[in-house]
């Protein structure tokens, strides 16, 4: 799911690594493609990644 920072798996077998998953994409366009000149980011999702990426912007602006 795109919520969570687990290294492994729960109880149901679920992953819950949405936070480390836009970390390393974030990290991975930071030195590929220039992110951190960019003025403005567009997040978006449908359903389920709708509400993954609502709470990984607000992970990701509790951080800095």
């Amino acid at each position: 799911l795109w919520t969570g920072s687990m290294t492994k798996h729960d109880i149901l077998d679920f992953w819950f690594t949405g936070h480390n998953s836009l970390k390393g994409t974030v990290d991975h366009l930071k030195e590929t493609a220039g992110l951190d000149e960019a003025t403005h980011v567009l997040l978006t999702g449908f359903s389920a990644g709708g509400v993954g990426t609502f709470n990984n912007v607000l992970q990701r602006n509790s951080s800095n």
